[in-house]
């Protein structure tokens, strides 16, 4: 199948060349880069993707959190990936509550976002390495 991948993010050097690579590599078939909320969107609106990925530089947990409800009822099969800033596990439980699908912190490196990538395109969902060991220590089961 030929997924597709919005990218909600900051800055532009890095969301085009996350991009590049992604496409190169067949990862995704396209990539959608957008940093402004409404152009966002306005886009998703008119062209779901199978992928979104939002990043945490541009808005707040609450703004992402609005942001993939949004996108949810826009596409309720999409699936949702957060980049974060090593939220808290309250926090990420919060965006699991509300639909997403992955959850990375912003050192994760690229062998481990294409492993989660594969897992979400299985239907799985995914934590990444640095932020499981936390929720391990609670005993939380997404």
């Amino acid at each position: 199948m030929n997924y597709q991948l919005t990218i909600f993010d900051a800055p532009i050097f890095y969301m085009q060349g996350i991009s590049e690579v992604l496409v190169k590599n067949n990862v995704f078939a396209s990539v959608s880069i957008f940093r402004i909320r409404r152009e966002f969107l306005d886009n998703y609106e008119k062209n779901p993707t199978d992928f979104v990925i939002y990043g945490s530089l541009l808005v707040n947990i609450y703004d992402i959190l609005d942001l993939v409800e949004s996108v949810r009822r826009i596409n309720p099969a999409v699936r949702n990936i957060v980049v974060g800033n090593y939220y808290e596990i309250s926090d990420i439980r919060k965006f699991f509550e509300r639909g997403i699908h992955c959850y990375l912190d912003r050192d994760t490196e690229i062998a481990e976002f294409l492993e989660a990538v594969r897992f979400l395109k299985q239907g799985n969902i995914y934590i990444c390495n640095s932020a499981i060991f936390t929720i391990d220590e609670i005993g939380w089961n997404p």
